[in-house]
C-alpha cells in the first residue's frame, strides 16, 4: 500500500493514524507508517494544504474588497468591514485542547477571510520528551502506549 495514499485517505475521511491502523489491523494488513514517517507526510500534507489555504484566502479577500462599497484603497491599504469570532471546544467538565478563530467580511454573503486553528499540546507527550535522551527504547514505548490510550494531540494527526 503506498503510505502517502493511506496517509492521505485517513486524513480525508478523518480516522487519523489509529483509525487507519484499527482498520488495516482488522483485514489483518500491517500498519501504514511508523510514527516518524506519518509525522513526515503529516508535514508534506499541511505544507500543501497552506498553500491552497493561502490562496483561496487571497482570492476571498480580492472579492470581498471589490463587493465591499466602503473599501478605500489609500498607499496600498484596504478597508473592510469584519466579523471577528473565536471559540475553544469545551465539552462539559473538560478544558479543551482545541479551539478555532474566524474573521468574515461582512459583504453580503459573507466570506471567510483568515481563520486560525488553534490548540494547547498534551502535557502527557511533553513530559515525555524528557525520558526520549535517557531511555529512548522507554520513550518509544511510552509513546505508543500514550498514543493508543487516546491522546488528542496525536488523534488530530
Amino acid at each position: 500500500m503506498n503510505h502517502m495514499m493511506a496517509f492521505v485517505a485517513a486524513n480525508v475521511a478523518r480516522i487519523k493514524r489509529t483509525g487507519m491502523t484499527t482498520i488495516l489491523g482488522m483485514l489483518n494488513i500491517l500498519p501504514p507508517v511508523q510514527i516518524e514517517k506519518w509525522n513526515k507526510y503529516q508535514k508534506i500534507y499541511s505544507n500543501a494544504l497552506d498553500v491552497v489555504k493561502d490562496e483561496s484566502l487571497g482570492r476571498v479577500a480580492e472579492e470581498a474588497a471589490e463587493q465591499s462599497s466602503e473599501a478605500a484603497d489609500h498607499e496600498g491599504v484596504t478597508n473592510i468591514k469584519v466579523s471577528i469570532d473565536g471559540t475553544w471546544l469545551t465539552p462539559r467538565g473538560h478544558s479543551s485542547l482545541h479551539g478555532v478563530a474566524t474573521v468574515c467580511s461582512t459583504a453580503d454573503p459573507p466570506k471567510v477571510l483568515d481563520f486560525e486553528c488553534l490548540s494547547r499540546p498534551c502535557t502527557t507527550c511533553s513530559g515525555l520528551l524528557a525520558i526520549r535522551e535517557h531511555n529512548p527504547e522507554m520513550y518509544q514505548q511510552l509513546l505508543a502506549e500514550h498514543i493508543e490510550s487516546g491522546c488528542e494531540v496525536y488523534m488530530k494527526l
